[in-house]
């Protein structure tokens, strides 16, 4: 154990303030300098460390801190009370309870103390956090200090305090806790003052004054007097209209803390207090506006191409990100994805020949979205036909875009060239061949090169090896999306819009392409459904798991299951499962998010939904059905054309391009598949590389690395980075995260301007909401809104799922919903290309859907015309 628990305030001073913390430090400062500050002494940091280690609750707190849900009120409630009651029933180790009577009794006998808080993150710059912690008044013998001293560190764990260093990215480990003891002052007036108005930085001193003690002022119970100063010398500009302390005192207060401003060199919030003809200093910290707070997201976008002159007059849009990248995403994933995406886009625009469009900035990071120029998107729609620039195109665009987007004509020589360009220099990526390409020749290598570096043992491995196994998982990533982006971007998103034109003038009703889509052979995800299925009837089964499975939540769940021989025994089934697909289950593409691998809770939640469903629905079924969907609209459209004039020559084209539609569908999904269980080997790289960083005292929660840049990761990993400029970096970009992670940003910014948008105004009072349609029908049925794939086994037969978008770990959830409504995606969105698989109504792109939408709301959605119809609430 540390020696030493207690300091006198006159023997500390600033530069003490990891042990001390600040306002511990700041009072010894004050101290040592002369102004007049209580008598006392600070519990130092050391001591509250090792009152934990004695009592076993550094781990303990450490563990149950990490399963806070915060966005979730009530369990945060339940996790820091338990915190909290462990803390004030543990025992204060002997030695250093003595040290504290010692250092209390030293200030004279049965003497009325204030016990104060006193936190800091030093690396941070961070020195108080005010109102968060609690102070005791009024407190006096040996006693009572030592349980007064407990619960001032207990309320380092309220549910306010945690929640408030959370959602400013502030690590709980990080911050150093002491306390102070100091003597009460009868204060006949007390109040606080700043050396600049607090609200507008004005250079002006604010003293605020009530008669008393100053607790009730700090924490608002009453009005106080407000004074203002200003000018050299100091002259009083506003006060009350009939103010009842007397002005000379507040002239004095003025003046002090002027005076501690100058000896700090900066802005101070200063407490204070009068009594017997003294003015003493109770606290001065540093003021601190958020205003000021400025993110450098500079190295976010060390990958990227280039800044021009001319980016700021650029207008970037959210809408293409909402197909690709679809929730906040974190600095990490913008790094990777950006560059890969912005690599992929280079490499189709080469292979076209199409040099103009090389030079220019794709992607830009803001408020944890990734936005896409419009810019780029403009130029290239001089090689897109103009009848096909329909709304799925032009929703990237503000609305006086769009007219400008219309009138750009269409280069149909350079086009015809590009087009002749790909089949001769780059020809297995042509239509009819780039989808053959993946199968035959890239996905054997992928599979095999996966293998192989699979081969390197993560937990051993030191920090060189992992980086190298990143860079070769992100060398597969590129090359991988060669063939992806042409199949994908170009090649299905050409055919399916093309099959949609021809469906529609030939057969009348373009709804049709997506029973057309539907049920085709050898669909990966369907295949892992299928799987995951077969694993939840095992439960169903068994009357034990069963029980288990109705009556506890999945935590619960995985907790119990130990406790039998067949819940051991489904235990190890699942662990088979999981080595096949472990790369699973992710509600989102985005790298901090677990998959099955990491967490058997995912899998136990998807498992408790399908056990819940009964007999209801299987995977098996559905895709029958599916299959005769697809078949009897086949014939339905053969049939017609055969009998329409050109009838022949109608049916052949149309099967040729259904064929190669079908294809690139179904190449759609099962690329993801595969390049899923490549990211997932990125992620836990990079997990691996942050456990090596915690274990070295770089970082503090291996979860801090998800907002580096990989450019960022490989400067810490070479040392060019040091820990106290990382956690300076770290920590308000976690803040800005959590701030915009359940809010959607604008859809168009230009610089840093937000424009306004452009959306559809509902039509009947907010009771109609619009999106787009992205999956034909109409249905009408409970809403269940879900902010997390964590929350699925909420889901039941029938509902309607209202989310913000969905990805492969969703996709178990199809076979229990009757339709889907998205606040992102498009035609091509995961969830778009799902419901049209499963025959299930769809909108997308409904602004703010789940907080418009109620949980257990009946609604009515037609994915035929992409509205939304609010009803009356039901049960949840």
């Amino acid at each position: 154990m540390t020696s030493t628990y207690t300091l006198s305030l006159n023997k500390g001073s600033l530069k003490d303030t990891e042990l001390l913390g600040g306002k511990g430090a700041n009072l010894a400062e004050l101290t040592k300098v002369g102004f007049k500050v209580p008598a006392g002494f600070t519990v130092t940091s050391n001591a509250y460390l090792d009152f934990l280690s004695a009592n076993n609750l550094d781990e303990f707190i450490g563990n149950m801190a990490s399963t806070i849900d915060f966005e979730d009120p009530e369990h945060l409630d339940t996790v820091t009370t338990t915190i909290r009651e462990m803390i004030t029933t543990a025992t204060i180790p002997n030695l250093m309870a003595t040290e504290i009577e010692n250092a209390y009794m030293a200030l004279g006998y049965n003497t009325l103390v204030a016990v104060r808080s006193s936190s800091a993150v030093p690396d941070l710059g961070v020195s108080s956090f005010p109102g968060q912690m609690d102070t005791f008044y009024h407190i006096a013998g040996r006693q009572a200090i030592l349980q007064n001293l407990k619960l001032c560190w207990a309320s380092f764990w309220t549910a306010r305090a945690a929640a408030s260093r959370w959602s400013q990215g502030i690590n709980h480990a990080s911050v150093q806790i002491a306390a102070v003891i100091q003597e009460m002052v009868p204060s006949e007036i007390s109040g606080v003052a700043f050396t600049v108005n607090p609200v507008t930085l004005a250079d002006e001193c604010v003293v605020e004054a009530i008669p008393g003690l100053g607790e009730a002022l700090v924490s608002g119970k009453v009005t106080p007097e407000r004074f203002v100063l200003a000018g050299n010398p100091l002259a009083l500009r506003e006060k009350p209209a009939q103010p009842k302390i007397e002005l000379p005192l507040i002239e004095h207060v003025a003046e002090l803390a002027v005076t501690i401003h100058e000896h700090y060199g900066r802005p101070q919030d200063i407490e204070w207090a009068y009594a017997s003809g003294q003015l003493f200093v109770l606290q001065s910290r540093n003021v601190v506006s958020r205003s000021a707070e400025v993110l450098d997201y500079s190295n976010v976008e060390r990958w990227n191409k280039p800044a021009q002159a001319l980016d700021d007059e650029i207008i970037w849009t959210r809408a293409w990100s909402d197909e690709v990248l679809t929730r906040a995403i974190t600095p990490l994933f913008y790094s990777l994805q950006g560059d890969l995406i912005t690599k992929t886009y280079d490499f189709i625009y080469a292979c076209y020949g199409f040099s103009e469009l090389l030079p220019m900035r794709l992607l830009r990071f803001y408020k944890n979205r990734a936005y896409f120029s419009t810019n780029y998107l403009l130029a290239s729609l001089y090689y897109t036909p103009q009848g096909s620039r329909d709304d799925e195109v032009l929703k990237f665009f503000t609305t006086e875009q769009k007219d400008q987007a219309r009138g750009l004509p269409f280069l149909l020589t350079k086009k015809l060239l590009s087009e002749f360009r790909l089949l001769l220099l780059h020809r297995k990526y042509s239509f009819t061949r780039c989808y053959k390409t993946y199968y035959n020749e890239w996905l054997p290598i992928l599979l095999r090169r996966v293998k192989r570096l699979n081969e390197l043992n993560l937990d051993s491995a030191n920090l060189d090896s992992l980086q190298e196994y990143s860079q070769g998982m992100y060398e597969l990533l590129t090359e991988h999306c060669r063939p992806i982006g042409l199949g994908v971007m170009i090649h299905t998103a050409m055919s399916i819009t093309l099959l949609h034109k021809l469906a529609e003038d030939w057969y009348g009703d373009g709804e049709i392409v997506g029973s057309l889509l539907c049920g085709l052979p050898e669909n990966l995800t369907v295949e892992s459904n299928e799987a995951t299925w077969e694993l939840s009837r095992k439960v169903v089964e068994s009357s034990l798991l069963s029980g288990l499975f109705e009556n506890y939540g999945p935590a619960e769940i995985n907790a119990k299951l130990p406790d039998s021989e067949e819940g051991l025994a489904f235990l190890h089934d699942c662990e088979e499962f999981r080595r096949e697909y472990d790369f699973r289950g992710a509600e989102d593409r985005e790298i901090s998010f677990p998959r099955w691998g990491d967490d058997l809770e995912l899998l136990t939640g998807i498992l408790k939904t399908f056990v819940q469903a009964g007999d209801k629905v299987s995977p098996s079924t559905s895709e029958k059905n599916a299959v005769q969907r697809r078949e009897e609209a086949t014939a339905m459209v053969l049939d017609t054309l055969t009998q329409s004039s050109w009838g022949f020559a109608k049916v052949r084209v149309f099967e040729f391009l259904l064929k190669h539609t079908q294809n690139y569908s179904l190449f759609r999904e099962n690329q993801r598949y595969d390049a899923d269980r490549v990211f997932y080997g990125e992620r836990k790289a990079y997990l691996a590389i942050a456990d090596r960083l915690v274990q070295s005292g770089v970082l503090i929660d291996p979860a801090d690395i998800w907002f580096l840049s990989k450019e960022e990761v490989h400067d810490l990993i070479q040392e060019k980075l040091g820990r106290v400029t990382v956690l300076r970096t770290i920590t308000p970009r976690k803040a800005e995260y959590r701030r915009h992670k359940r809010t959607t940003p604008p859809m168009f910014i230009q610089a840093d301007n937000e424009l306004e948008s452009t959306d559809r105004e509902d039509e009947t009072g907010g009771s109609v909401l619009t999106g787009v349609a992205a999956s034909p029908g109409k249905t009408a049925g409970r809403a269940r809104v879900l902010h997390s794939l964590r929350a699925l086994s909420r889901i039941e037969p029938g509902d309607i799922l209202v989310t913000n978008s969905t990805d492969p770990g969703w996709t178990p959830v199809f076979l229990l919903i009757k339709g889907l409504v998205l606040e992102t995606g498009g035609i091509l969105a995961h969830g778009t290309v799902l419901s049209r698989e499963y025959g299930l109504p769809a909108v997308t792109s409904v602004h703010n859907a789940t907080s418009r939408i109620k949980d257990g709301e009946i609604i009515t959605i037609d994915g035929s015309n992409g509205t939304v119809h609010l009803q009356a609430p039901t049960d949840p």
